[in-house]
């Protein structure tokens, strides 16, 4: 989060262990973790160890979110294109996306709930992801309100493929997409709404969109002969967005005479601000580019590679954390020659997330899928 023709896991939710299928797609899906824990690791080494990870490098690391929502766009859309309009198929769809998310969300969410008092709103919002305007208790968790929402959103297209339905969900990713767009044009984003940051009007459902254009074209084999030409120009937009993103902090930062660790987290470029653009057009060219490249060309991909892909949902939810912990435990015991440290602190974080997978994730959604299937024939027909 299995294709019919294909086989890969689905943006940050991993769906099933075969992935020779889309190789390539599950070797950028691995590389966007990888850049996500990079980035909280300089961001956690500034707020816990007051210090910067080779100059703020890695902040364009959260960029790995926005090729996350893309990748998720496809994927679904590529798996249950023919389900649309089967309406007896959403509470297969429904249950196959919940498992997906929840148990090992579950498992990373509740001794963080233990540890520390919360109200009563804040643990059911932090139990069902619902969107929330403050920080999660899980911290990486927000981005999958996203993602049920979107799931939501394609789950009432199988129940119903009525053209007025597409068109009212297209026209609401328009809007958005037009509302920041205008809002770069005009060099701030009109203040249409009550907060211009709402969960509602977020870009970041434009990048659901994309993917799924992305799945239209590669189902239809649109665009095969450009497939290369799609890959590098991609690669090289997303390269160029991330350097410039690095580059353009530290400048803003020296204009403004903020230190290394503040300039971590504080500025926002306008790469940051306009992710859905600059990264996210980025990771559709990847993505296209990827998938027709894989169902023509058929790149070996080193199975370890493979496997970063398949557990990256599990890395996902546990590097933060894990790594919180263990700077603040570097603070107590160990607070000098910081730069040698990082990299055996994100190789841990790294290890922890596959074992994860391996022992704890995988076991979970076999049995989980195995019940599914056991009722799948006794699901409701409408």
């Amino acid at each position: 989060m299995n294709l019919p023709i294909l086989t890969v896991n689905t943006s940050i939710t991993p769906d099933i262990n075969r992935s020779d299928k889309l190789a390539l797609i599950q070797l950028f899906r691995g590389l966007a973790a990888l850049i996500v824990l990079l980035y909280h690791t300089s961001t956690l080494y500034a707020t816990n160890l007051n210090h910067s990870v080779l100059n703020n490098s890695f902040k364009f690391g959260k960029a790995g979110v926005d090729f996350f929502f893309v990748l998720s766009g496809f994927i679904i859309y590529t798996i249950h294109q023919h389900d649309l309009g089967v309406k007896d198929r959403v509470y297969y769809f429904i249950s196959k996306r919940l498992i997906r998310i929840f148990p090992l969300y579950w498992l990373m969410l509740i001794p963080k709930l233990l540890i520390k008092t919360y109200s009563a709103l804040t643990i059911l919002g932090a139990l069902f992801l619902l969107p929330h305007p403050q920080s999660p208790v899980l911290n990486v968790s927000w981005t999958l309100s996203y993602e049920l929402f979107f799931y939501a959103c394609f789950s009432l297209l199988i129940f119903n493929k009525s053209s007025s339905l597409k068109y009212l969900l297209l026209s609401y990713g328009g809007f958005i997409f037009l509302y920041w767009t205008s809002g770069l044009l005009l060099g701030d984003v009109p203040k249409l709404l009550h907060s211009s940051h709402s969960f509602i009007i977020s870009y970041h459902h434009t990048e659901f969109l994309f993917g799924l254009a992305a799945a239209y074209l590669f189902s239809h084999s649109l665009l095969t002969q450009f497939r290369y030409w799609l890959l590098a120009s991609g690669l090289v937009l997303f390269v160029t967005a991330s350097l410039y993103t690095v580059i353009n902090v530290n400048q803003i930062a020296l204009e403004q005479g903020v230190d290394l660790i503040t300039r971590s987290e504080d500025l926002k470029t306008v790469t940051e601000n306009y992710s859905y653009l600059f990264f996210g057009i980025p990771s559709f060219l990847i993505i296209l580019g990827s998938a027709h490249i894989d169902k023509l060309d058929k790149w070996n991909v080193p199975t370890g590679l493979l496997f970063i892909g398949n557990a990256s949902y599990a890395i996902y939810l546990t590097h933060s954390s894990l790594i919180n912990a263990e700077t603040l435990l570097l603070k107590s015991i160990w607070p000098h020659n910081l730069a040698i440290t990082v990299l055996p602190i994100m190789l841990v974080a790294l290890l922890f997330g596959m074992l994860v997978h391996r022992y704890i994730e995988t076991p979970i959604l076999n049995k989980l899928n195995h019940t599914i299937k056991r009722f799948k024939v006794a699901r409701p027909t409408l």
